[in-house]
């Protein structure tokens, strides 16, 4: 729910910001959202700060109340689960990274839309992603946690791959496209979460969530650069696509390979 409403600002950002920048100067939306940004630090330091004393306190007292679940779940976790669990983070990074980095400047550069009109399509990949993070726990209830990984991985595979065929660079069938891939590839962390709550014990799992989360950077760093040189050398910015639509085809096939939960 946390990581959604984050997505929600996201979208905003992207949706307005293009807008601002094209009447005001790209100068204005810093301004505003560095703004934004000290007013979180301020919001922290005056209301949520002291609110945290009171949250350890509960969520010590529930790990002594579920120590002994905690125990029978501790080391069901093994190191070839930590293992596929580490490339698939990784790949889901790249994937991520693919469209966050590059889909902008598709936009601009190949469909040849304005950076205002750019960021507003784009927008719709972050707005049907915080829709994903909120609504996959509902999927995952019908097919499971497993089936519903695999199947985003196929979808978002699919999605990239079609930014490749000239016949979709229309703009209503990128809108389509952006709406699916931005749902599945952000419902793909909150059910990867879910799956190494299911095998970790209590004390374990804020040290896997973070972990989750600083291992993806690892594969958005190197599809940034990788992706970047070769869209430099062939001349084709479309090459980022195939390479991100093969790495997380490669995640689908790792997550046959994950713990049922």
């Amino acid at each position: 729910m946390s990581g959604a409403s984050g997505d929600f600002g996201n979208f905003i950002a992207f949706l307005s910001t293009g807008a601002v920048a094209s009447y005001l100067g790209w100068r204005v939306p810093f301004l505003i959202w560095g703004l934004f940004a000290l007013s979180g630090v301020c919001i922290h330091l005056l209301f949520i700060r002291s609110l945290r004393r009171t949250s350890f306190f509960t969520l010590y007292n529930d790990r002594e109340l579920n120590s002994e679940a905690a125990q029978r779940k501790q080391g069901s976790f093994s190191k070839k689960s930590r293992f596929v669990i580490i490339l698939i983070c990784i790949c889901m990074g790249a994937g991520y990274r693919t469209f966050i980095n590059f889909t902008t400047l598709f936009l601009t550069d190949i469909v040849k839309v304005s950076a205002a009109a750019s960021d507003s399509i784009f927008s719709l990949f972050i707005l049907a992603g915080a829709i994903g993070s909120l609504s996959s726990f509902y999927v995952a209830k019908r097919i499971g946690l497993k089936k519903t990984i695999m199947s985003e991985f196929v979808i978002a595979s699919t999605g990239m791959f079609l930014f490749l065929m000239k016949f979709m660079r229309s703009i209503p069938l990128l809108m389509i496209i952006l709406l699916i891939s931005g749902y599945v590839l952000y419902a793909t962390y909150p059910i990867l979460y879910s799956i190494i709550a299911e095998v970790a014990s209590f004390g374990g799992r804020g040290k896997s969530y973070g972990f989750v989360m600083s291992i993806t950077f690892i594969g958005g760093v190197a599809q940034s650069y990788i992706g970047g040189q070769l869209a430099q050398i062939t001349n084709d910015l479309s090459v980022v696509y195939f390479l991100g639509s093969a790495i997380v085809l490669l995640a689908l096939l790792l997550s046959t390979k994950m713990p049922s939960a």
